[in-house]
């Protein structure tokens, strides 16, 4: 496949074209004309045969890790992939639903048809949220907390790299702030829902 036309709106309203994309087409080129991943295709075809049933709804969803930095070169992290929170995103999406995804540092791609917002800290991430929700949670419908949001960051950032010391090092570190606790504060009597998860010592907690 060479050049083609750009994207555009689909010629029948039974039908949603997708692609062709940027990338290298058969005469070694590069520009709009490449077909689109054989994923992308598969997502698209599985909004546009799954039920609409939360259209006009917002989501708000959030995914994978954050990263609190030492120093320019380190950081305090954790394992999350950000998987199960991208896709809960591609599901509501797909269901019709207006889906802001505030998503940790991943390198999973941004499911079809969702807003996607990076938040590097749990600071950067609360600021999202919040701004995705509103101050009154009047701008959503509902909140997935599905991000594994660090409980600790260090009290203090370094402008550069700290330099190796004596045998032990000692970090200082600062409680981050409880989102969802904030969230949950906030919404009393609101009616909105929130659902969050946590597995301390391999025991799935739920909160609601």
């Amino acid at each position: 496949m060479d050049y083609a036309p750009a994207p555009g709106a689909a010629t029948d309203g039974r039908i949603e074209r997708v692609g062709p994309v940027y990338g290298e087409v058969a005469s070694g080129e590069h520009g709009i004309g490449r077909m689109s991943e054989p994923e992308a295709i598969v997502e698209a075809a599985l909004v546009a045969l799954s039920p609409h049933d939360l259209r006009g709804r917002h989501i708000v969803v959030t995914a994978g890790p954050t990263i609190e930095d030492i120093d320019p070169v380190r950081f305090l992290s954790n394992r999350s992939s950000g998987k199960m929170g991208f896709a809960v995103a591609a599901r509501a999406a797909a269901r019709g639903a207006r889906v802001t995804l505030i998503a940790g540092p991943t390198g999973l791609p941004s499911p079809h048809g969702v807003n996607r917002v990076d938040g590097r800290s749990a600071i950067a991430m609360r600021g999202a949220v919040w701004q995705a929700l509103g101050p009154d949670l009047s701008s959503a419908d509902a909140l997935v907390m599905a991000a594994a949001v660090g409980d600790y960051r260090p009290a203090e950032t370094h402008a550069t790299k700290l330099k190796r010391q004596a045998e032990r090092l000692q970090l200082e570190l600062s409680q981050n702030p409880d989102i969802l606790a904030e969230i949950g504060a906030a919404r009393a009597g609101a009616g909105r829902i929130a659902r969050a998860f946590g597995s301390p010592a391999r025991r799935f907690q739920f909160a609601t």
